[in-house]
């Protein structure tokens, strides 16, 4: 009987409410890039460089399929596993070139 429940009504529901959630993330968002132009295109070159290291990272992985997950599915596995790594990277040189830069003031 919860079975039942669960598929009929909860799950749609959960559906309909994460598409409420995207939609209003997303009416927001170019909401706010519409009153500060500037501030929107530095999110847009943040975004950019996003997809930039990740189309990088998508070029590096491997695509042989593994089991029942498709060459694809690896590829972008594989893919979010490295621009992870680069990210962590990143963001552990960054920490450290603007600590050097602050003891430095």
């Amino acid at each position: 009987m919860l079975e039942t429940i669960s598929a009929n009504y909860i799950i749609p529901l959960a559906y309909i409410c994460f598409g409420v959630a995207i939609v209003s993330v997303l009416g927001f968002t170019v909401i706010q890039m519409i009153r500060d132009l500037k501030g929107a295109k530095m999110t847009l070159i943040g975004v950019g460089i996003a997809a930039a290291i990740f189309f990088v990272c998508f070029l590096m992985a491997n695509n042989q399929p593994f089991g029942d997950v498709s060459a694809t599915q690896m590829r972008l596995v594989d893919a979010t596993i490295y621009m992870f790594y680069v990210l962590l990277a990143g963001s552990g040189v960054a920490i450290i070139v603007f600590s050097v830069l602050n003891y430095f003031k």
